[in-house]
């Protein structure tokens, strides 16, 4: 019988001859442990013996080739595969009590859901030879299918101090650890060898029970250190816990003692605290991520150490996914409506209608790969940002990378509350589209240098820069009349015979002859005779009847402007010109109209039909000239687009990527801004209906390389942003969304934001009733930061980058001017720290036209006085992640230190403690899988000194 009796794993095994003559032809596998007795294997003969020994040898060579070649990668996705094991593991876990005789069932916290504590150690001087590195982890018990300890948070490094004192608390909530007064908490002391290699030995531990902490609140705890790798260690953990807001104490059982009121003399405010009345950034953000921390102010008295009470957290905006879908249909209906219009110009003859179909062509597949994108965005649901990783996926190229909001809220000793954000994202830029051939400054100048290099005549020059000029007063003037021709209907059939009816007479008939002028312009003039040169036949008066499509294409440009310049290359000031070359009768009738309104006015008599039908008549003779007007901006249009056909497409893609993006992050800045920080601030109203909003960017790109791309995109797309503007108005329903709307198109821009009730009560009625939008005012400031700065210096490639600076200091300027004219008693400083304004307007100035590398002060200066003027904050580099977090946490700490007197000699220890344990390492876990900032040791290097990152949180260059 030949059939096999059974399997072996050849694993963990080895090959043993067998001894003994009568054993001939004998081998064995020895599996290493115990479970398992010796297999003894005999063959019939030598050849056999010889044939079984090379298969089993043969076999086993192939699996260390196979274990070689897939260690890699096996061992990574086993790794990676743990962590998500490992997070999901600690969801589930449950805080647990080892004391069976707990009495949790008879004790709870009150009304408390958590507390704050605060951290310090004392260690005795001969237990080490020179003062120690030190940081203390806490953990809690907790249970799944085993009990163990898990760790909830750390503190920073302390270095060199046999009594350090920890900046960051630790956070215990109550209601989400599901947290019980017996459980057990540790804390352990790791004494660090070697930050840089993360060396460290866990020096000993000291433990307690929740509910001995709760009896002690405000009060200090003393907790002896138990040696662990280090059995000569001598010293304790003090712990002070402080409630997390106001509430009852929790109950305690009648054996339990008194709680303790006396207050510790020695450890830095350790006064009860209050909680943060707003907390912002919980209400407006998902996955919201927070680190708290104790600062000492500095004291001219120095009677005791008070400390600034400080929140730091980063959350992401729920509108990362929203926004560009909105984007991309609004994209979607310009490219259908542009199909549209040039459809309208009717039959053409061969040539000119070869011409509409391959730029309609164009259109047409742009519109398709958009809804592709639209659909593909729509799956995009969680998490709520795009991580860096992604950034050259073109199915996610509309959404802003790495998109969140980053703040901090301040308690000072006077129990003052502050609250400080920016915005930071990746850079708004065609990441997927690369930038072999630059950005798309490049791109637009290569496109104005084309056109150069054209011979243009004198009344032809720029057609499509006149075109556009043309089609804009076209629809200003357009519904002017319409606006007030409406309300002079109204006005006269309900017989309201008032002294308005002539002003409103006056400006419907001046709004016509605006018209008329256009109409008879020499460029449109000749526009015109082309379109009836190309047309096979005269349009239908159908298609001439059809206003409605008219009235679309003039409500909006449905593409970008393609020159950096805007010249109006007509008058539209009031010129004499013949009413006859444009409607036969036209003059005569708006002189009949004029003589029977004054007769109205006198003799207060009701409107005839003879006077209702020539109105009526006035109103479709402004729609004809109007259509024809648009008939010469179209063909205008048709003739640009085909001239730049090898090129426009992927120019406006890579425009509409960066737009869409730099959207995203706009709305989310002014979002917060308006529906948080400046909720019931009426000042901050008037503000932004007299001078608009401040958009202020901050790039920390360089001007070598692909980044040189993407600041040319980043560009452009800021200086878009003055195409939008925003509207307020009163939320619905009880429980609102108040998610952002966007409607009109690239060029008019409207981003509608919904505010509860209470707050739309406080707005000026301009704001409430739509009649004043808030237009944005954009600046960049960029200075680059990494190696590729340093070689684009050495080059002297910085033209780009110092341009950009100039072009931003000059709105910055102009807002300030328009600033101070509005609010002249706000210009001076607001407390004894900082400078008046107008002095750091005029340092920034030097700083600019100074011209130094790396000049870092640009952002620095930027950033406090955009702060003052209670602009948007928004920072962004390649994937907002790595510099963007240096460059915030910077902010963070000069803030701290110029706005809230920090003490100086914490102001290094602060900044290092945010960037080694707050949210913005959390933030490189969620991009790339590792909690470490993607710089190596060359790019440490060359940093700037204030935005190097602590020793032992980088090592490796993948961003």
């Amino acid at each position: 019988d030949s059939s096999p009796l059974g399997c072996l794993i050849l694993e963990n095994y080895k090959i043993e001859e067998c001894p003994g003559a009568d054993k001939e032809f004998t081998f064995i596998l020895r599996f290493s442990g115990d479970e398992m007795r010796p297999i003894y294997l005999a063959a019939i003969s030598m050849e056999e013996y010889k044939s079984w020994m090379s298969a089993i040898e043969t076999a086993r060579l192939i699996g260390i080739i196979y274990v070689v070649i897939t260690s890699y990668g096996g061992l990574r996705n086993r790794v990676l595969s743990l962590r998500s094991e490992l997070q999901d593991l600690r969801k589930s876990m449950k805080p647990v009590s080892l004391n069976s005789n707990s009495a949790d069932a008879n004790s709870d916290f009150g009304d408390i859901p958590g507390i704050e504590i605060l951290i310090e150690s004392s260690l005795a001087t001969n237990s080490f030879h020179s003062p120690p590195s030190t940081y203390i982890s806490l953990s809690i018990l907790t249970a799944n299918s085993h009990i163990f300890w898990l760790e909830l948070c750390q503190t920073e490094i302390c270095e060199d101090s046999y009594e350090p004192f920890y900046l960051t608390s630790a956070n215990l909530n109550f209601s989400e650890m599901s947290i019980k007064p017996s459980t057990e908490l540790k804390f352990t002391l790791f004494i660090v060898q070697n930050r840089k290699e993360g060396l460290k030995t866990v020096g000993g531990i000291a433990t307690c029970l929740v509910q001995e902490i709760l009896k002690a609140l405000n009060q200090k705890i003393v907790l002896a250190i138990k040696p662990k790798d280090r059995p000569e260690l001598v010293g304790t953990i003090n712990i002070v816990p402080k409630l997390h807001e106001p509430g009852s104490r929790p109950r305690s059982s009648a054996n339990d003692p008194a709680f303790p009121t006396e207050m510790p003399e020695q450890f830095p405010d350790i006064r009860p605290i209050r909680a943060f009345k707003n907390d912002y950034l919980t209400k407006s953000c998902v996955n919201l991520c927070t680190k708290t921390y104790r600062f000492p102010v500095a004291d001219e008295s120095r009677d005791e150490v008070k400390c600034l009470r400080v929140k730091e957290m980063m959350g992401e905006t729920k509108i990362s996914f929203l926004i560009p879908q909105q984007m991309l249909s609004m994209y979607i209906a310009g490219e259908k409506l542009s199909i549209e219009e040039f459809g309208r110009l009717g039959n053409l003859k061969p040539y000119w209608e070869a011409v509409r179909e391959t730029v309609v062509q164009e259109h047409i597949d742009l519109c398709g790969e958009y809804e592709e994108s639209l659909q593909e965005v729509k799956k995009f649901t969680d998490p709520y940002f795009k991580p860096s990783k992604y950034k050259m996926e073109q199915r996610y190229q509309f959404i802003p990378t790495n998109l969140h909001l980053q703040g901090i809220a301040i308690l000072d000793p006077h129990d003052r509350e502050y609250h400080y954000c920016v915005t930071t994202v990746g850079a708004a830029a065609a990441h997927s589209m690369k930038f072999k051939n630059g950005g798309l400054c490049k791109h637009l100048r290569q496109l104005s240098m084309k056109d150069s290099t054209k011979p243009i005549m004198d009344d032809r020059r720029n057609e499509e820069h006149s075109a556009r000029e043309l089609k804009a007063t076209t629809r200003t003037i357009f519904f002017k009349f319409s606006e007030n021709l409406n309300k002079l209907k109204s006005m006269i059939s309900n017989s309201e015979y008032t002294e308005n009816l002539r002003p409103v007479w006056n400006t419907v008939a001046d709004s016509t002859r605006y018209l008329v002028n256009i109409y008879n312009n020499k460029y449109v003039r000749f526009l015109l005779n082309e379109v009836q040169l190309y047309r096979k036949s005269t349009v239908s008066e159908n298609q001439l009847n059809n206003f409605e499509l008219t009235r679309r294409v003039l409500a909006q440009d449905n593409d970008w402007e393609w020159t950096e310049t805007n010249l109006q290359y007509f008058s539209t000031t009031m010129q004499q010109h013949n009413m006859e070359t444009a409607l036969p009768g036209l003059d005569d009738l708006l002189s009949w109209i004029s003589c029977r309104i004054e007769y109205l006015e006198t003799n207060k008599s009701s409107l005839l039909s003879d006077e209702m039908n020539a109105i009526g008549k006035l109103e479709n003779n402004v729609r004809e000239i109007v259509s024809h007007i648009i008939d010469a901006v179209t063909l205008a249009r048709l003739k640009d687009e085909h001239s730049k056909i090898e090129n426009l497409k992927n120019i406006r893609k890579r425009r509409d990527i960066a737009f869409s993006q730099i959207i995203s992050a706009l709305i989310a800045s002014f979002h917060y801004k308006i529906m948080y920080e400046n909720v019931y601030n009426p000042k901050y109203y008037d503000q932004l209906m007299t001078i608009g909003f401040l958009a202020s960017f901050e790039s920390l790109l360089s001007n070598y390389g692909d980044e040189t791309g993407m600041l040319e995109d980043m560009w452009v797309a800021v200086r878009d942003c003055k195409n939008v503007s925003f509207k307020l108005s009163r939320a619905k329903g009880e429980k609102p969304v108040l998610i952002p709307t966007i409607s009109g198109s690239r060029t008019h821009l409207i981003v509608n934001v919904e505010i509860e009730d209470k707050t739309f009560s406080e707005l000026p009625e301009p704001l409430k009733t739509g009649r004043k939008l808030i237009k944005v005012v954009p600046v960049l400031f960029t200075v680059g930061i990494n190696e590729q700065a340093t070689i684009a210096e050495r080059l002297g490639q910085v033209g780009l980058q110092d341009a950009i600076n100039d072009w931003s200091f000059k709105r910055f300027k102009a807002y300030f001017e328009q600033y101070k004219t509005v609010y002249p008693n706000t210009i001076t400083s607001k407390n004894n720290y900082s400078p008046p304004l107008y002095e750091s307007l005029q340092k920034l100035e030097e700083i600019i036209q100074k011209k130094s590398n790396k000049n870092i002060g640009i952002l620095i200066q930027s950033e406090e006085i955009c702060r003052r003027l209670d602009g948007g904050r928004l920072t962004c580099c390649k994937s907002g992640k790595d510099r963007t977090s240096m460059s915030v946490t910077l902010e963070q700490c000069l803030l701290l230190k110029n706005e809230h007197n920090l003490e100086k000699k914490y102001f290094e220890r602060a900044l290092e403690t945010m960037r080694s344990e707050g949210p913005r390492r959390e933030n490189t876990w969620k991009n790339a899988n590792a909690k470490c900032y993607a710089f190596n040791r060359m790019q440490v290097m060359v940093l700037p000194t204030l935005y190097k990152p602590p020793a032992g949180t980088y090592g490796s260059a993948q961003t």
